[in-house]
């Protein structure tokens, strides 16, 4: 066998062990990364109506988020009063409940905001 063909061997041979190995980690890591994600029962707008029911004021934001495998929309709902305040609820897109609601001051710094 000519050295360019054992060349041409080993190096496909190198090939195909990192493509298996990076194949292998990527399956490793999908398997110890995957969450179950419990979906929305409930609509943007509805959870939005119940934020501002808690909360009276203008929707800033709304979105969908998974927070620890778990569907919840954070609304962010600024004062109606001209104080700066906004306040971010949380609602659990599975029913509807309000889990917490947290009250930023626009002229707060870092670490400002203060749960109900």
């Amino acid at each position: 066998m000519s050295i360019a063909k054992k060349h041409l061997l080993i190096s496909t041979m190198v090939l195909g062990t990192l493509i298996g190995t990076v194949a292998l980690a990527d399956s490793d890591h999908r398997k110890n990364t995957k969450t179950v994600f419990t979906p929305a029962a409930i609509s943007l707008t509805d959870a939005i109506q119940k934020a501002q029911a808690a909360v009276p004021g203008t929707v800033v934001s709304a979105e969908l988020e998974n927070e620890r495998g778990k569907a919840v929309y954070q609304v962010e709902i600024a004062s109606l009063s001209k104080s700066g305040e906004t306040t971010e609820v949380s609602v659990d897109a599975t029913n509807g409940a309000i889990l917490a609601s947290r009250v930023d001051k626009e002229d707060d710094d870092e670490g400002g905001a203060s749960d109900k």
